[in-house]
């Protein structure tokens, strides 16, 4: 049997896709349909508002978003403001 240490290894090095929710756009279905390159679709907030990680469909905190320090120059990043508890 392995060693639990080993398996815990092995767990922490596995990646897990975060989403970052930036908010929602409602269109209708005739905007849709029109949609083409170049359309803009408004979205239910502002720059500075609050965007949402998710792994998988669990939000698991909040954060802001800001320039990427250490990428190409443009590159966004979040900085998490907020976790919430997954315990439940």
């Amino acid at each position: 049997m392995d060693n639990p240490s080993t398996g815990d290894a092995i767990l922490q090095s596995v990646k897990v896709e975060v989403t970052i929710a930036l908010g929602k756009a409602r269109p209708t279905m005739a905007e849709l349909g029109r949609m083409a390159v170049d359309t803009v679709l408004p979205l239910d907030c502002v720059i500075d508002d609050p965007v949402d990680l998710y792994v998988g469909n669990r939000l698991v905190a909040e954060g802001i978003l800001e320039e990427a320090n250490d990428a190409e120059p443009g590159s966004i990043a979040v900085r998490v403001s907020k976790i919430f508890d997954q315990s439940s």
